[in-house]
């Protein structure tokens, strides 16, 4: 791995944690001597780095592992045009595709233009897909 915390920070705190084993945000809050709301702020450069991930293990519960070397990239299914998920057309149907090399496409959202740029407006439930399509977690 590339990205090692600070000796002595928060996060290095943490991930000597998750050396352990899988933990929750009030596990890991309590080993960095904070609020359970104040981990994911902390870990984020971990998780940024692909150094520990956040995995939904249940419909109310997710937990901190650490990501074993190349376990991401092994992980990520390649793009194989003969298997494309394509279901039969709904209008206004909301579905998002993240490619391997970062790009995104997003297909269902309403377009708008504003001050000459155009964009896309998301409704809160697509934005909560996407969310749990980038993140793995879902926002409630």
């Amino acid at each position: 791995m590339s990205y090692e915390p600070k000796p002595g920070s928060k996060a290095a705190a943490a991930i000597a944690e998750l050396e352990r084993g899988d933990r929750t945000r009030p596990e890991l809050a309590a080993v960095m001597g904070l609020e359970a709301k104040q981990v994911d702020q902390y870990m984020a450069a971990a998780r940024k780095h692909r150094r520990v991930e956040l995995v939904k293990v249940g419909p109310n519960r997710s937990v901190f592992r650490l990501v074993a070397d190349g376990a991401f990239l092994a992980d990520v299914p390649q793009f194989v045009p003969d298997t494309v998920f394509d279901p039969a057309p709904e209008e206004h149907a909301f579905n998002a595709s993240l490619w391997n090399d970062g790009e995104l496409d997003i297909f269902g959202a309403d377009a708008i233009e504003q001050n000459g740029v155009a964009g896309v407006r998301l409704t809160r439930e697509q934005a909560s897909e996407l969310v749990r399509l980038l993140t793995g977690c879902s926002v409630i």
